[in-house]
């Protein structure tokens, strides 16, 4: 799974899509062309608007390991330790 597939897991978890809004490729949507309420216009804005300001926050915050010389001496960072950080939807450089 994708650091951004990671991110939309963890966000739909605290913030359950409505019925009428779907996910496609980058963004969520309305489902099918229809009438839709202004509740439901305004809510699908809300949910826009709350997924982006998820997104930064997760941006801000990045990992920066080790280097190769210094993990011996700090910690043991292997593949499943950055699979770990990254399943959280938070980047390492």
């Amino acid at each position: 799974m994708t650091i951004q597939e990671q991110r939309r897991k963890g966000f739909e978890e605290c913030f359950p899509i409505p019925h009428y809004m779907e996910w496609k490729e980058t963004t969520y949507f309305l489902k099918e062309a229809k009438k839709y309420s202004r509740s439901q216009l305004d809510a699908h804005l809300f949910y826009l608007c709350t997924w982006s300001g998820w997104n930064a926050a997760m941006d801000s915050v990045c990992v920066e390991l080790p280097g190769p010389c210094e993990a011996i001496d700090i910690a043991y960072f292997n593949a499943d330790v950055i699979d770990a950080i990254h399943a959280a939807g938070v980047r390492t450089k």
